[in-house]
C-alpha cells in the first residue's frame, strides 16, 4: 500500500475495535492517541513518518486486544497489574508523539514550595508522578511509616544533628514510596527543622551516563533556585566537577533536606555511592567529582533515596541500617479507601448491586498495595464516566425524535 493507506486501514480498524468493543479501563487513554494520530498522518508522507506512525498503529492495537482480554476474563474488575503495564505503554507512545503539553523543559519537580502550588494531576502522567502536592486527608494507612522517618530523621538523631544522614526508602512498584516521601516532606516540624526542602525526580534521565550524571546535577541545582542560564554557563565551561562545585556552594552551612526520588539502576556505583562520604580532603578541596562531594556534610544535612532497587539505596546510603522497607499496607480497609476516594471523585456514585462483594474483590486484588487500589478505582470512575455520558446521549438523541 502507498501514501500510508496501510497507516489508514490500522487506523480505522483500531477506530472501529474501539468503538464496537470498547475496553473495561483506558478507554479514554486510546481515544485520545487516536485522536494524536489522526493529527499526524500528513498529505504528503516521509517514509520514516509512515513507518513510526504503521509501528506505533500496530503497538496500539495489540495493547487495545490486551485490554478487551482483561474484560472478557474477570468477573467484574482486571488484574490491576496487567492494567497498569498497559497503561505505561501507553503513555510510553504518548510521549514518542510529542512532549506533554506544559511540561517543564528541564523535567524537575521544584522546590517543595513549588509542591505545594502545584495543580491536579494528568491522567496521562504515570502514578507515581512526583511533582504534585499530596493532599493528606486523602492519604490512607500511612500514619506509622510517617512517625517512623520523622523518629529516624528528626527525633532520634542523637550526635547526628550537627553531621550528616543518608536513608533508604525501598519496596515494589505502587507500594507508596513516593507518597510516604511527599507526606513526611509536608510536616510542619519538618518545614521549621530543614532549608531548603527540594524534590529531585530521578526518571526521564538521559541513557548515557556522564550526560546522565550532569543531569542530575544540573536538576538539583535548578530546584535549589539557581538560574537557568548560570547552570548552563557552569556546564558548558566546567562540566560536571563544575557543577558538583556549584552543588557544594549552594548547600553549604545549609540544614538542606533532598529526596531523591525514583532512583533507577545505576551503572557507574562509584559516582553514585555512599553518599555519606567526606567531601572535601585535608587540603581543604573537593576529593572527585563524585554526587556525594557535592552534599556538604556537618551542618545537618539530609538525603532520602527512594528506590525499588535495593542494592542501589543500599549502595547509596551507605549499609542495611539504613534502609527503610515498605510493605503492603497492614490494614488492607485502607485500599478499599483510596479505591472509592478515586471512584467518587468529581461526584461519581459508586453504584453497584453488591457492594460487599466488590469490596472483597477490590481488598483481594490490590493485596495492600496503594497503586493496585487506585487503579481499580481509575477503572470504575471512568467505566461509570463513559457509562453516563451514553445515557446522556441517548436522552439527547430521543428528545431530537
Amino acid at each position: 500500500m502507498e501514501n500510508m493507506e496501510m497507516e489508514r486501514y490500522l487506523l480505522k480498524k483500531f477506530s472501529e475495535n474501539l468503538a464496537d468493543n470498547p475496553p473495561v479501563c483506558l478507554r479514554n487513554q486510546f481515544s485520545k492517541l487516536k485522536d494524536s494520530i489522526e493529527k499526524l498522518i500528513p498529505s504528503s508522507p516521509s517514509p520514516e513518518n509512515d513507518a513510526a506512525i504503521r509501528e506505533k498503529l500496530y503497538r496500539l492495537n495489540n495493547l487495545l486486544a490486551e485490554c478487551r482480554m482483561l474484560s472478557y476474563s474477570c468477573k467484574f474488575l482486571p488484574d490491576p497489574l496487567a492494567v497498569y503495564n498497559i497503561k505505561k505503554n501507553l503513555n510510553k507512545i504518548k510521549e514518542e508523539l510529542g512532549p506533554k503539553d506544559g511540561e517543564n523543559a528541564n523535567g524537575t519537580a521544584g522546590s517543595a514550595a513549588e509542591q505545594d502550588q502545584a495543580g491536579q494531576s494528568d491522567e496521562w502522567e504515570t502514578l507515581q508522578e512526583t511533582t504534585k502536592h499530596v493532599d493528606a486527608s486523602k492519604v490512607h494507612g500511612f500514619d506509622a511509616e510517617v512517625m517512623s522517618l520523622l523518629k529516624l530523621l528528626l527525633y532520634q538523631r542523637g550526635d547526628e544533628v550537627a553531621g550528616f544522614k543518608a536513608i533508604g526508602v525501598v519496596g515494589k512498584e505502587g507500594i507508596g514510596k513516593t507518597t510516604l516521601c511527599q507526606m513526611f516532606l509536608n510536616r510542619p516540624e519538618v518545614k521549621k527543622y530543614f532549608q531548603p526542602r527540594i524534590w529531585v525526580f530521578m526518571g526521564n534521565l538521559p541513557q548515557e551516563e556522564r550526560d546522565k550524571k550532569v543531569r542530575i546535577v544540573e536538576k538539583t541545582l535548578d530546584c535549589l533556585g539557581l538560574e537557568e542560564e548560570i547552570i548552563k554557563s557552569i556546564s558548558t565551561s566546567n562540566d560536571l566537577q563544575g557543577l558538583i562545585h556549584a552543588l557544594y556552594l549552594q548547600l553549604i552551612r545549609k540544614r538542606y533536606l533532598i529526596v531523591f526520588d525514583a532512583v533507577g539502576e545505576a551503572d557507574d556505583c562509584n559516582w553514585y555511592g555512599l553518599l555519606n562520604s567526606p567531601t572535601i580532603d585535608d587540603k581543604g578541596e573537593l576529593t572527585a567529582d563524585y554526587l556525594a562531594n557535592g552534599l556538604p556534610k556537618g551542618y545537618g544535612g539530609t538525603v532520602i533515596v527512594t528506590s525499588r532497587y535495593e542494592e542501589v539505596a543500599r549502595m547509596m546510603v551507605g549499609g542495611e541500617e539504613n534502609l527503610y522497607r515498605m510493605g503492603p499496607l497492614a490494614d488492607k480497609e485502607n485500599c478499599w479507601k483510596i479505591f472509592k476516594e478515586e471512584v467518587e471523585k468529581d461526584g461519581v456514585d459508586l453504584n453497584v448491586p453488591n457492594e460487599e462483594d466488590l469490596k472483597r474483590e477490590v481488598i483481594q486484588k490490590s493485596a495492600g498495595v496503594p497503586l493496585a487500589a487506585k487503579i481499580l478505582g481509575q477503572i470504575l470512575y471512568d467505566h461509570e464516566k463513559n457509562k453516563s455520558k451514553s445515557k446522556s446521549k441517548s436522552n439527547d438523541r430521543r428528545q431530537q425524535s
